[in-house]
């Protein structure tokens, strides 16, 4: 049976990972060029069934057909070819083409469940999910979405959510010999949390300017059952030497981006001069940042290499994961 995996858009690996920790075949997964967030696999279903707690994995559906895309009749070819599965079934249709193919998705809609007479629901028996890249057109039908226990207590306005958090510090690799590990905008708490219940004989830090995001933090974590693994305090990043931590292995947050560009500008500056008071020599600075360009002429100013970048997603909005060395 082939499935269709959707992750993280920009974290495809770290779904690939745990598709092959459960059991699927190495050589049965296949990553679409120049696509965001689908993985396709065929294996059992014994093997998609251990994937309900998997953080790493958005979506999980089944692949009905597949079929050369050529507009708005393909679609409709492969929706006749397996109209038998479901004609007598409420049925919804998602379709996640580039708009400027098919730009209008509710007329589609209409049309399809007219010509093939489907019976269309908001809460359907089938959820349809029609995906359109490459030349190719894949119609698949939802399964289920991996579910996991939501430790927030408290849930912060832009906060980052855990499942993003975990494939972040997943992506990060962090190394046995880095132990000592900071997070300087930590919010909610989300990516150190996330550190503390996927690695273990590290020393994990938290902190913020604001001393109730640190409070959020701190709920956060005893909720997760790991309070005793992170120290929260409040730090200003623009002054890290404050804090008295010295030769840290890495720092890693999300960058604020909900301010003036100037402003901006001279936080981030603050920070990435104080980051290199801290950092051992060598040591990393993982940065989730919404303002790339601005990142990056003063990370070159100040003499940090760029190991990585990878382009992702975060509440709807294209941003980067970035990874540097002092």
């Amino acid at each position: 049976m082939e499935y269709l995996i959707t992750t993280h858009p920009g974290f495809e690996d770290i779904g690939i990972e745990d598709l092959i920790r459960f059991g699927a075949a190495k050589n049965k997964i296949f990553l679409p060029k120049d696509v965001f967030g689908k993985v396709f696999v065929k294996t059992s279903s014994k093997v998609i069934k251990k994937l309900a707690r998997v953080k790493s994995i958005t979506g999980i559906y089944e692949v009905l057909g597949k079929r050369r895309f050529d507009g708005a009749n393909s679609i409709y070819e492969l929706l006749r070819m397996h109209r038998s599965k479901f004609k007598k079934q409420s049925i919804w249709i998602l379709f996640k083409p580039v708009r400027k193919v098919l730009p209008d998705f509710d007329k589609l809609r209409r049309n399809l469940s007219r010509r093939l007479r489907l019976k269309l629901s908001r809460k359907p028996t089938y959820l349809l999910r029609v995906d359109t890249f490459r030349g190719s057109c894949v119609l698949s039908r939802f399964l289920f979405k991996p579910t996991w226990k939501d430790y927030r207590k408290v849930k912060l306005p832009f906060s980052m959510k855990p499942d993003l958090a975990h494939c972040i510090v997943r992506a990060a690799k962090f190394k046995k010999t880095e132990t000592r590990i900071w997070d300087p905008f930590c919010g909610g708490g989300s990516i150190p949390i996330e550190m503390a219940l996927l690695y273990k004989g590290k020393e994990i830090f938290g902190s913020d300017i604001d001393k109730e995001k640190i409070d959020a933090s701190k709920i956060n974590a005893k909720s997760a059952g790991v309070e005793n693994k992170i120290n929260f305090f409040v730090c200003d990043a623009r002054n890290l030497v404050k804090a008295s931590l010295d030769e840290v292995d890495c720092l890693i947050g999300e960058l604020p981006y909900q301010l003036k560009a100037k402003t901006l500008e001279k936080l981030y500056t603050g920070f990435f001069s104080s980051a290199k008071k801290v950092l051992k020599q060598k040591g990393r600075i993982i940065v989730i940042v919404n303002r790339k360009r601005t990142v990056g002429k003063i990370a070159d100013k100040l003499n940090f290499e760029l190991l990585e970048k990878r382009r992702m997603i975060k509440g709807g909005y294209y941003t980067d994961f970035l990874q540097l060395v002092c």
